[in-house]
């Protein structure tokens, strides 16, 4: 039967890596984080976000292993300047943006 299905959808892409990853670096960033993914994926950009509060080099691992072009981290300095810090994960170069510039940044 697992047979049958695999070869029914072998011509199927398999899913698709992580695009963004959004990093919450404290709970106060949580819900700016989840409004950001909501828009970005409004945008047809693919994003993954941690539901399992965990620390933030545990969402950066969690980055790496879903092949994340691009993390996204947003902490309390972040979110009192309403900006974001987007790091390119294959160069590892890392800029600040305001968050309304998050989509151009990461397309």
């Amino acid at each position: 039967m697992i047979l049958l299905w695999q070869a029914e959808h072998a011509d199927q892409q398999p899913e698709q890596s992580a695009r963004v990853y959004l990093v919450a670096v404290g709970d106060d960033a949580r819900l700016p984080i989840q409004l950001i993914a909501l828009r970005l994926r409004r945008a047809g950009i693919h994003v993954v976000t941690d539901v399992l509060r965990r620390s933030v080099k545990a969402q950066m691992k969690d980055a790496n292993r879903e092949g994340a072009s691009f993390t996204v981290m947003i902490g309390d300095e972040e979110l009192a300047a309403s900006t974001a810090v987007v790091k390119n994960m294959l160069t590892g170069e890392q800029v600040t943006v305001p968050q309304a510039e998050i989509e151009t940044v990461v397309s």
